[in-house]
């Protein structure tokens, strides 16, 4: 029986320790020999991450990341981004996507749906600032429901909730709409792609 390389990823939120046993469900079924452990942090704030990490005594190992929506660090909201610059080479390293949690989310369906949604966010300001949460959920909620037949999502889509399962298509695409310096981008499906490699 092989041995499983273990990764420790302490993420922000219920949606991403979702996503996190979603993914490792779906390396499970294909043999892979790669296992994720997640910790919910409760929170995305960088004292709150930064004390998870404290607790859990991390240490930069090449093998624990923290997973954590870059909204908050690039609107310096609470400082978190000026708390994160001065001290994140005491820290494992961070994995931002840009911006939330949910364009990760659409980053695993076909480019047209993720072009859709660039222009969305353009419209609506996100693009270029992210959006706080009671701004953003809604405009994002509206969008899925338009293109309900393309994500084939569990409706109605909840923070929290990892809506679809995973499958190999939906793997390549994340892949494939993770270009650097777009958006939407995601520094954990870049570390997941140089796993899988």
């Amino acid at each position: 029986m092989e041995v499983k390389k273990p990764y420790l990823i302490i993420c922000e939120g219920d949606s991403e320790f979702a996503y996190v046993q979603e993914l490792n469900r779906f390396l499970n079924e294909r043999g892979v020999p790669v296992v994720f452990t997640a910790c919910n942090a409760g929170g995305g704030g960088f004292k709150n991450l930064r004390q998870v990490c404290r607790t859990l005594k991390t240490r930069k190992n090449g093998r624990t990341y923290v997973v954590a929506d870059k909204d908050i660090y690039q609107r310096d909201d609470n400082g978190n981004g000026t708390a994160y610059g001065k001290e994140k080479d005491h820290m494992p390293p961070f994995l931002f996507q840009t911006w939330n949690f949910e364009d990760f989310l659409l980053m695993h369906f076909p480019l047209d749906v993720v072009s859709a949604w660039r222009e969305e966010a353009a419209r609506s300001g996100h693009l270029r600032n992210p959006l706080h949460g009671s701004a953003y959920l809604p405009i994002f909620q509206a969008f899925c429901g338009r293109n309900k037949d393309d994500l084939k999502f569990m409706f109605p889509y909840e923070k929290g909730d990892m809506p679809f399962a995973l499958t190999d298509s939906h793997v390549e695409l994340l892949f494939a709409n993770n270009a650097e310096g777009s958006f939407p981008h995601s520094e954990f499906a870049t570390l997941i792609q140089k796993i899988l490699q």
